[in-house]
């Protein structure tokens, strides 16, 4: 419950540019550094961030300066709160499945609206199936930087615009731009590499379970969502089914907000099945460009990939 603090500034006015370097490393966790007699305080979450920025410089440091205040432990009816997050996970990656299969559906409705041909509406499906594979590795480190809700939410946001914007569109540009670019890199963020993280940080045991729950979700979103807005096109016209996937996703991002911890430290709990000896996720916030970047370099190395 405690962690070391910087050592007092009054008993040491003149910092050196490591002191000040170190003091830019912790800005990130939000510490606010005091006078010796007021302790800096910082959340249960910020704990292992801010014992890592510290490691190599405990030579400055003091005991008992920083205090982690006791934090009660989430649940859902009694249960680990991991079933609340595979549940809104389960859910946004339904969407965002149910999402990529609506052009499937809109293909005949636009061209008898437009009088656009199949080989310029398949180009904007195309574009987006091929931007959804392509986000991954750069969703991953967004998530790594970011954090998970944040990510989630913007590419709901993303989805949800992009559907809502296109109900205006007159040209085939609009089309690729909506339902290719914007809704292809938004629907990319919400697909297996956040059903790995999540799994990889809320799961110590049944991993192989939750993630085949999450691979079915993809199976699930295209199954419920294929015959429901066939029959809303065939009775209603394109702009309705539209509507209804904009309207969706834009319902998800409260409950993403208030449902989604970026941590199970975040809500007092420790990953589900792990025990007391558990260590906690150690934070990194490094350049998500780079990191995306570096993991596609090294997977280009490998035959296999």
């Amino acid at each position: 419950t405690k962690a070391p603090a910087i050592e007092d500034a009054q008993k040491s006015r003149t910092w050196d540019a490591g002191h000040r370097k170190f003091l830019k490393r912790l800005k990130p966790y939000g510490l606010k550094i005091g006078s010796c007699i007021k302790p800096v305080h910082a959340t249960r979450s910020e704990c292992s961030s801010i014992l890592t920025a510290m490691q190599g410089r405990r030579q400055h440091l003091r005991p008992n300066c920083v205090s982690f205040p006791p934090m009660t432990e989430r649940t859902l009816f009694g249960r680990h709160y991991a079933l609340a997050v595979v549940a809104i996970i389960f859910t946004a990656l339904l969407a965002a499945a149910g999402l990529r299969s609506a052009p499937g559906v809109l293909m005949v409705p636009w061209g008898q609206a437009f009088g656009w041909s199949r080989q310029t509406i398949s180009l904007a499906v195309a574009i987006g199936i091929f931007l959804f594979g392509l986000t991954g590795p750069f969703a991953a480190a967004a998530m790594q930087r970011f954090g998970v809700r944040p990510t989630v939410m913007v590419a709901l946001a993303m989805m949800a615009a992009s559907s809502a914007v296109s109900l205006f569109m007159t040209a085939p540009w609009q089309l690729i731009l909506t339902w290719g670019v914007v809704s292809g890199i938004g629907s990319g963020c919400i697909t297996n590499v956040l059903a790995a993280t999540i799994v990889n940080r809320w799961f110590v045991t049944n991993r192989g379970l939750i993630m085949g729950l999450f691979a079915a979700s993809t199976s699930t979103g295209t199954l419920v969502f294929i015959p429901a807005l066939s029959a809303i096109a065939e009775s209603h016209g394109w702009k309705p089914v539209v509507l209804c996937v904009a309207v969706a996703m834009a319902v998800l991002i409260p409950f993403v907000y208030v449902l989604l911890p970026e941590r199970p430290a975040d809500i007092g709990a420790r990953p589900f099945g792990a025990d007391e000896s558990h260590a906690a996720e150690i934070q990194t916030r490094s350049n998500p460009l780079k990191t995306a970047f570096t993991a596609l370099g090294e997977g280009l190395r490998n035959r296999d990939f």
